[in-house]
């Protein structure tokens, strides 16, 4: 029968994902450079290195924080991104029913707009 540690399989599992960390951060690069030469989505440049720069962000405090085995850290900014984005979509959510309230939209654009917001809410709650 195959014995197998605990620390050998969370030394295993570190590695993994310090390695699976670096090839992300690889492919970013390489998709920020892609869309830098060759975007037709009429995408601005800097947006592009803004976006690249802060998923490469996410992932070296992942990683750094993944080889001193700490992922608090991590968990903290994800719940804080988490915090300000419900708090985006419900001022959003807010802002739509203004708008309805007002007769700025059609009540057909804030169902369709509402049910978007749901779906996005769901998303955020459930990458808890």
């Amino acid at each position: 029968m195959w014995a197998f540690s605990a620390i050998t399989g969370q030394k295993e599992e570190e590695a993994a994902d310090l390695f699976m960390a670096k090839m992300a951060i690889l492919s970013v690069q390489k998709t920020e450079q892609r869309l830098l030469r060759t975007s037709t989505e009429n995408l601005d440049n800097e947006l592009i290195m803004e976006t690249g720069a802060r998923v490469i962000g996410y992932m070296r405090r992942s990683e750094d924080d993944m080889s001193e085995n700490d992922n608090s850290y991590i968990c903290s900014g994800a719940k804080l991104e988490r915090t300000f984005n419900l708090a985006a979509l419900n001022a959003r959510r807010a802002a739509i029913y203004q708008m309805r309230a007002r007769q700025e939209v059609s009540d057909e654009t804030l169902a369709k707009i509402v049910s978007e917001l749901d779906v996005l809410e769901t998303l955020i709650m459930d990458s808890r």
